[in-house]
């Protein structure tokens, strides 16, 4: 089975300090790995070579956060690794084990109403590349486009791929799910400090 490689990305179109601080804090704590910033340009190029059919869909997003959700499916996709958000903390490196897997994708909510079961995350989600439930998923995201469907969360953020992930049972299977307090613990006070066991590899800060 192929694994998942150690690259980091990251994309947006304007980073505050707080965020060059944390990823400049997570570059120091993984060292060994390749990083990689996105722009919206870069963004643009790449759905254009891997989805052409929906280059215009694409340019037409209003919404930064849904071209967002897409392309972070493209680069593992194509590259494989790590995305994460650029407001992601890291505690800790993954373990080896970690990078053995086909996708790790964690639970971000035990329980959801409107996802009727846990919700997943995807401010933080790793996979080996090559894996065709990417552009199965992206394709998916384009439907609810033209579709009409406008909630965010919905288009491509995480209900919409827990939908899709539980929701089609062949892939559900390759996919490894870790429980909240690995990849997303409660937060608190104010969202400046957050749950944390021996397990936990980061949080998602959700500034």
């Amino acid at each position: 089975m192929p694994t998942i490689p150690r690259i980091v990305h990251h994309t947006s179109g304007r980073l505050t300090w707080e965020e060059q601080h944390l990823i400049e804090r997570t570059r120091k704590m993984l060292p060994d790995f390749e990083f990689r910033f996105w722009t919206d340009a870069d963004n643009e190029a790449l759905v254009a070579t891997l989805m052409p059919e929906f280059i215009d869909d694409y340019r037409n997003i209003r919404a930064g956060v849904v071209k967002a959700d897409i392309c972070r499916c493209l680069y593992l996709f194509q590259f494989g690794g790590i995305y994460c958000d650029t407001d992601y903390k890291f505690y800790r490196r993954p373990d080896d084990s970690f990078f053995t897997h086909r996708c790790v994708l964690g639970i971000e909510e035990e329980h959801n109403e409107s996802v009727a079961g846990p919700k997943l995350g995807n401010a933080f989600m790793a996979s080996a590349p090559g894996w065709d439930f990417w552009l199965d998923y992206v394709r998916h995201v384009f439907s609810n486009i033209r579709g009409g469907i406008t909630f965010t969360v919905s288009v491509g953020g995480p209900h919409a791929l827990t939908r899709f992930v539980m929701g089609h049972e062949r892939y559900r299977k390759e996919v490894t799910l870790l429980p909240a307090i690995v990849l997303f613990p409660k937060l608190r006070f104010l969202n400046l400090l957050s749950e944390r066991t021996p397990e936990t590899v980061g949080v998602h800060l959700c500034w």
